[in-house]
């Protein structure tokens, strides 16, 4: 997606607001293996497998909290 179109998905928040939290999440994962961990288990989570089986709704909720619980 290009910046604007990420802009657009997040509320209308203008591109450079969207780069600033991208960068401000970057520099945390660097500092923090804590916050690492923690966006690789929920990426993992948030995979494209996830949405392909039947009442993968209700299905991604308890896949996000169970990779926060771990």
């Amino acid at each position: 997606m290009s910046w604007p179109q990420i802009s657009r998905f997040c509320n209308g928040r203008h591109h450079t607001t969207v780069l600033a939290a991208i960068r401000k999440i970057e520099r945390l994962r660097y500092h923090d293996e804590s916050v690492d961990a923690l966006l690789d288990m929920l990426t993992s989570a948030l995979g494209p497998e996830m949405f392909q089986t039947e009442g993968s709704k209700s299905n991604w909720r308890q896949l996000i909290i169970d990779a926060i619980a771990e």
